[in-house]
């Protein structure tokens, strides 16, 4: 697929953007567990883009972790992105690990600007990299875990453009940040070579499948399984798959939910319907949504929901800037 320079900005921008939206679109219901609810509170208003409310857990399967969080707002894993997207404009679109651990440290630790949840990934990174972070710091600071915060650094790398065998490598390292666990790490470089495959303009469908086969023996099973099930929805398939945050749970969830959606907008609904961590999805299924089908029109990532996005205007503006180099 041949770009001009402006058109390959806003391509990389999307994947960025398609995974904040995803996040704030989901938050509001994010660990509720009980897709009966959520389909009782859609038929009365739209299920994205809620504030957090607790009576929507009230009698309810699942976990409320974001009280307080007005619609818009990103969860934790969307708080994430945005800092590893502002240390790599920091650094001129290099990784700089270092640089990104004291932004974590100074976001999600003590007296840091983060005001929410902390994960199991985030508690146990900050208890590894304690008060201050300094050149003998290790750049390991993940812990041995595999669930969903693995997926949160790879929308800005992408978006920085390396080349491909760059890109596994610095998603290697970034994800060792926070996750320090072999599963996770695989997860994490299936999907970015998805929303890169979307990014590049190569058949999506095609590459889900060379992608499963691709896996290893843990995830190889489980996602050609989900490839297979088109007939049904991303409620039934959670279900079958779980809704919890590993990534053995939520990636195939992902790729049934990018084969069968249509459009940007009816596959990030499927994933809130689909309830759990929709939040942790977001971050790769955004991004490959986006990636896919870039920006308004019938099935790009809706221009109103850009505005729905709290402080989407610099969001949207450092999206560009990292996006540009």
């Amino acid at each position: 697929m041949t770009r001009t320079r402006s058109e390959e900005i806003e391509a990389r921008a999307s994947v960025i953007l398609g995974a904040l939206v995803a996040d704030a679109a989901a938050m509001g219901l994010h660990w509720l567990y009980d897709p009966e609810r959520i389909a009782s509170i859609a038929n009365k208003q739209e299920p994205v883009f809620l504030p957090a409310e607790g009576r929507h857990f009230e009698g309810a399967k699942g976990y409320f972790a974001h009280a307080g969080k007005a619609a818009g707002e990103l969860s934790q894993y969307g708080a994430t992105l945005a800092l590893v997207m502002r240390s790599l404009i920091a650094s001129g679109g290099q990784i700089d690990v270092r640089d990104y651990q004291r932004r974590f440290l100074a976001t999600f630790g003590p007296g840091g600007s983060w005001k929410g949840y902390i994960d199991r990934p985030t508690r146990g990174t900050l208890a590894n990299l304690g008060a201050a972070i300094s050149d003998e710091t290790p750049l390991v600071s993940g812990i041995d875990d595999d669930q969903m915060p693995a997926f949160s650094c790879i929308p800005a790398l992408i978006a920085a453009g390396p080349e491909a065998d760059v890109l596994e490598t610095d998603i290697a390292t970034m994800v060792h940040v926070t996750n320090n666990n072999p599963l996770a790490t695989e997860a994490a470089l299936i999907s970015t070579r998805l929303i890169r495959a979307a990014l590049i303009g190569d058949d999506l469908a095609s590459s889900l499948e060379a992608e499963a086969e691709r896996a290893g023996d843990v995830l190889q099973p489980l996602l050609r399984q989900a490839l297979a099930q088109t007939s049904k929805d991303s409620v039934d398939i959670a279900g079958e798959f779980g809704r919890a945050c590993h990534v053995h749970q939520g990636l195939p969830v992902v790729f049934h939910i990018v084969k069968t959606a249509p459009s940007y907008e009816s596959g990030i609904r499927a994933n809130v319907l689909a309830g759990g961590d929709s939040c942790g999805r977001s971050m790769v299924l955004g991004a490959m949504l986006g990636a896919r089908y870039g920006f308004g029109g019938e099935r790009g990532i809706p221009l109103p929901w850009l505005t729905r996005l709290d402080g989407g205007a610099r969001l949207f503006d450092q999206a560009y800037e990292l996006s540009a180099f």
